[in-house]
């Protein structure tokens, strides 16, 4: 199996284990604002419904960003090789290994560590458009690009 299709099959877990945690606790939130009972403190009540309310608002705006992770993970055509590095591009360097998809984070196939960047990340912007062999300079280094697929 290729590694892009491992580190597809990898985030798109990691993502949608963020999904479910996130929907549970829209659950409880959800839960606890039905138990939230009118006492005779009545601004302790209503502050304590928005202050759930907030939360609510929070949590649904989280599980639409790992939503749209999750799409751009699956927008990826992943049996394409690349020798210009462009979104879904897997860029090898002396540094470190980039995966051009969504920000995701470290992902790890193997003894080989992957850090899935945004094509929007300051590193990726710069990286996209380079090939094997390019330098570029970032955050005052310089990055060899020994690979890209």
């Amino acid at each position: 199996m290729s590694i892009k299709i491992q580190l597809k099959e990898q985030a798109e877990k990691q993502v949608e284990t963020k999904i479910t945690k996130a929907n549970q606790d829209l659950n409880v939130m959800y839960e606890s604002l039905k138990e939230e009972t009118k006492s005779s403190a009545g601004d302790k009540f209503e502050t304590g419904r928005a202050m759930i309310h907030i939360e609510i608002d929070k949590l649904k705006t989280y599980v639409g960003e790992q939503k749209n992770l999750l799409a751009a993970l699956q927008s990826i055509l992943y049996e394409e090789e690349h020798t210009q590095i462009k979104n879904g591009s897997i860029v090898e360097t002396k540094q470190a290994n980039y995966w051009i998809v969504a920000g995701i984070g470290k992902l790890t196939i193997g003894n080989k560590v992957f850090f899935a960047l945004s094509s929007s990340a300051p590193l990726a912007k710069i990286l996209i458009g380079k090939v094997q062999g390019d330098q570029v300079r970032f955050l005052e280094n310089t990055i060899d690009i020994l690979k890209v697929y």
